[in-house]
């Protein structure tokens, strides 16, 4: 891995905080309107390790349906979230994460995460379980590189 890697994680921590504000000003992170579609960059961080990738989000008239796919285009997660029902359904989930108790988790975790980001917050923290989720929206200069 480059050096210079750890300074740019550096400055983007320090100025992620006054970014997303100005970003999210009076709006949540979700898609809104029906065929909409938005990209996330996506960090999950356990005690024991973590993984990153990119999450395509598109909304349509029975809810939002997203998919976590990593660096490496191995999918790592697919749910669904039905805001009338406010649940979340799992539809395929990385082999190793494939427990009863980590679906279980992530089906929570992911509900409270995705009610934060409709709040205009792109992070969620489940301090029981010491895992932290970041979904960060991509714009459209990074996806024109």
């Amino acid at each position: 891995m480059p050096r210079y890697s750890k300074w740019i994680r550096v400055v983007l921590l320090v100025l992620m905080p006054v970014l997303l504000p100005l970003v999210a000003a009076g709006q949540g992170l979700l898609p809104s309107a029906d065929g909409q579609e938005c990209l996330y960059n996506v960090r999950i961080e356990m005690e024991k390790g973590g993984m990153t990738g990119v999450c395509m989000m598109l909304r349509d008239s029975t809810g939002l349906h997203c998919s976590v796919v990593n660096e490496f285009g191995v999918g790592l997660l697919s749910f669904t979230y039905e805001p009338e029902r406010d649940k979340v359904r799992l539809h395929s989930v990385f082999g190793k994460m494939d427990k009863w108790y980590i679906r279980r988790t992530l089906r929570r975790d992911l509900r409270r995460l995705l009610h934060a980001m409709g709040d205009g917050e792109a992070t969620y923290r489940n301090d029981r379980r010491g895992i932290g989720y970041s979904f960060i929206p991509i714009t459209e200069d990074e996806t024109s590189r």
